[in-house]
């Protein structure tokens, strides 16, 4: 049993992991509305962004390319031995990590922002998205519009 994943959310992990590779023709199927998450996000070299729910990373892929930083979540680990593989083949360099949006495991202020496209919204609540960063959930636009969504943080001027 994996500890990093809530047991609710288990059988879940294993059905979105049961693509594996083969869930990167879904992301290509949405690579639209992607596109304009990671045009909402804005990312600029070297700050640090989160992809939430990363899947087979298309989102972290395309926020690297930018620049970023990126570590990539994701609750099924067959789609995250897929991120790694397609990032390492297109050379990009992108920390993928197994955990659960509703106990995410990282400490306030560690991101400069937050992508999620159409994984966020399965959570039970958004109060699991706090371990991204503190002042976050405010800033955050939820996903469960269908629509994705894309936060940044920003220091007091």
């Amino acid at each position: 049993m994996n500890t990093s994943i809530r047991e609710h959310n288990l059988k879940a992990a294993a059905l979105w992991g049961s693509g594996g590779r083969a869930y990167d023709r879904i992301s290509r199927s949405i690579s639209s509305a992607i596109d304009h998450c990671v045009d909402r996000l804005n990312p600029t070299p070297g700050e640090r962004m989160a992809d939430v729910a990363t899947g087979t990373g298309w989102a972290s892929r395309a926020v690297a390319r930018l620049g970023a930083k990126v570590v990539g979540i994701d609750i099924a680990g067959p789609l995250l031995d897929a991120a790694r593989d397609i990032a390492r083949e297109q050379n990009l360099t992108i920390e993928y990590r197994l955990a659960d949006v509703e106990a995410l495991p990282f400490s306030g202020g560690e991101f400069d922002g937050v992508i999620s496209t159409f994984g966020v919204m399965f959570a039970r609540s958004a109060a699991g998205c706090v371990g991204i960063g503190a002042d976050l959930p405010k800033r955050w636009t939820p996903c469960d519009s269908g629509l994705g969504g894309a936060a940044k943080t920003s220091s007091p001027a």
